[in-house]
């Protein structure tokens, strides 16, 4: 029987580079002592997470066509001589469902040679290729997140069918939120195999000594308030906008800036057509240590989203001590409590937005002082990278029955 915490873990992240959570969890995990290898398809040179294995094809420009077949030749010679009977399983699994490219061999066949003890899939909408773990007695672990769950399935031909198809083969699933669990549920998720595990985040790089809020000074200038993300209709910014429209005619000063908006033509007319050319400004997408000093300087961080996980701009916000405005949407309302430690708006609603920014610049000092000081704390317990980690192994060691 594997021992735990000497257990071996595959990630599967699509391509690589992968996002910030997925490298902090690995090298969380990888601390924990745990053997972690990630797979995925190698887009451009990046730092490998310390400790961190990796095993991947390089796309056809970084690495041709011909080496990634030879790669694949590499891996079906390997498995052939010493893994015969594991090749065998997955090839009638891949025959039977008409994947016989050698491309797909050769995404998978790395795996096989590895033979993870979990196969941690984490993107959701890749399921259709990794229903052959059974057989091969890998657990398989699949993550929920945003996008993948509260819409693909509803614009993604067939995507709603095979999740019927491929979830109830899934040995347990990692939910960003309670709420993404919810959703899985309607195509077939067991929620009794779905545990939700917190994005985690090195407490110790945000430190309250670094705070720049200073809501003492409101009303006598202007409100900052900012928005980050991309441009995406999920984003809600067009709602932003009419509820900036309705604070400009109430005489509330203020700015609002949307980063990672920049050239967009619908917003930019929206714009022009609101005559908000004064209090908008749009900004294009900028590294992510700037976006931490544009957010720890703003007054209000607003996520009026109709979709989303857990955002994570808004935990980064809710640690940098800058006041939360949110819709309702996914997750969100897991992490925020309305008039405690931030403040939650229907979705939709430009109404309630402006009416939630005008309660910021009207609100006293002390008030406003102690919501954010309530976010720090929900935050620094709940989405913590020691708690992350911590959740994470003990969904491992459930997996493959190995909790004390």
């Amino acid at each position: 029987m594997v021992k735990p915490k000497s257990f071996k873990v595959a990630f599967y992240v699509g391509d690589l580079p992968t996002t910030t959570f997925i490298n902090r969890l690995a090298m969380g995990l990888v601390g924990a002592g745990i053997q972690v290898t990630m797979f995925g398809l190698i887009k451009e040179q990046f730092n490998l997470p310390a400790g961190v294995f990796i095993s991947g094809a390089r796309d056809g420009y970084k690495e041709g066509r011909i080496s990634r077949y030879f790669r694949f030749l590499k891996f079906s010679i390997l498995l052939s001589l010493f893994r015969k009977s594991d090749k065998k399983k997955l090839d009638s699994w891949l025959i039977e469902n008409k994947k016989t490219h050698w491309n797909e061999k050769n995404m998978l066949y790395p795996i096989v040679w590895l033979k993870p003890d979990i196969l941690h899939l984490q993107w959701v909408k890749d399921i259709s290729h990794f229903g052959w773990t059974q057989k091969l007695g890998i657990k398989l672990v699949v993550s929920l997140r945003g996008a993948h769950i509260n819409y693909s399935p509803l614009t993604v031909e067939d995507l709603a069918d095979t999740y019927r198809k491929c979830f109830p083969k899934v040995d347990t699933f990692h939910g960003v939120s309670n709420a993404i669990c919810k959703e899985a549920a309607k195509y077939n998720a067991d929620l009794n195999k779905c545990t939700v595990v917190y994005s985690g985040f090195k407490i110790e790089e945000f430190s309250k000594s670094n705070w720049n809020n200073n809501f003492e000074t409101l009303p006598q200038r202007s409100l900052n308030i900012i928005s980050v993300g991309r441009s995406h209709w999920k984003k809600g910014y067009h709602f932003a906008l009419d509820a900036i429209r309705l604070l400009k005619a109430k005489n509330v000063h203020f700015h609002y800036t949307i980063i990672g908006a920049a050239g967009v033509e619908e917003l930019e007319f929206q714009r022009d057509q609101l005559e908000l050319a004064e209090q908008v400004t749009f900004l294009e997408k900028v590294p992510f240590h700037e976006v931490k000093n544009i957010i720890r300087k703003a007054d209000v961080l607003l996520l009026p989203s109709v979709e989303e996980g857990v955002a994570n701009v808004v935990l980064e916000a809710m640690f940098l001590g800058t006041l939360v405005i949110s819709a309702d949407c996914g997750g969100m309302e897991e992490v925020i409590t309305n008039g405690e430690n931030g403040i939650v708006v229907p979705v939709r609603n430009p109404k309630k937005i402006s009416e939630a920014i005008e309660r910021v610049y009207s609100e006293s000092p002390e008030k406003l002082n102690e919501m954010v000081d309530k976010a720090y704390e929900k935050v620094a317990k709940q989405h913590s990278e020691e708690r992350m980690v911590k959740d994470m192994t003990a969904v491992y060691l459930k997996v493959l029955d190995l909790e004390n």
